[in-house]
């Protein structure tokens, strides 16, 4: 439900995505453990409806809650990676780069352990992500530094997984 409620905001339906997702949410609290997986992706879902809708402090409650279900599973997700990398963006979007740069740090440092290696396109956004932070605070040649490992990092990710002819 919270992924249909994401289609419906793509789509401008922000009402109506709104009330779907607070739907889901209730059926997710009502029905699974609070460290459930998918309930703790309906929060992350939630999180970036409220991010792109522009309301920032439902978006990080949303982020925060997710956050907190991943904190008690035993092992790192890409789904964790990915909330951190989304709370990093709402921080660097309210010009909080302290916090940005923490949750970025945090995002690299799951993605390693969930996937066991540096090489992937979703390590690569975190990095240019935390180029920016590092840009709008003047630190350009950190900035530089993260942007040329995101370039070979997708550069060695497309060598080990070309795309097949059609």
């Amino acid at each position: 439900m919270s992924c249909l409620a994401g289609v419906l905001a793509e789509q401008g339906k922000l009402e109506e995505a709104e009330k779907l997702l607070k739907r889901a949410t209730e059926i997710m609290d009502e029905t699974l453990s609070p460290i459930h997986p998918h309930r703790a992706d309906c929060l992350r879902n939630g999180g970036e409806f409220y991010r792109q809708k522009g309301d920032r402090d439902r978006a990080e409650e949303f982020f925060q809650q997710s956050l907190a279900a991943w904190a008690k599973t035993p092992a790192k997700t890409i789904r964790e990676a990915r909330t951190h990398f989304l709370l990093g963006r709402l921080y660097a979007e309210q010009k909080t780069s302290a916090d940005a740069e923490r949750c970025y740090q945090r995002a690299l440092e799951a993605y390693q352990e969930a996937i066991g290696t540096m090489i992937h396109p979703e390590i690569a956004q975190v990095l240019e992500a935390q180029a920016d932070v590092y840009r709008a605070t003047e630190r350009t040649q950190q900035a530089d530094k993260l942007v040329r490992q995101a370039i070979e990092i997708r550069n060695e990710h497309a060598k080990n997984n070309p795309i097949p002819n059609e």
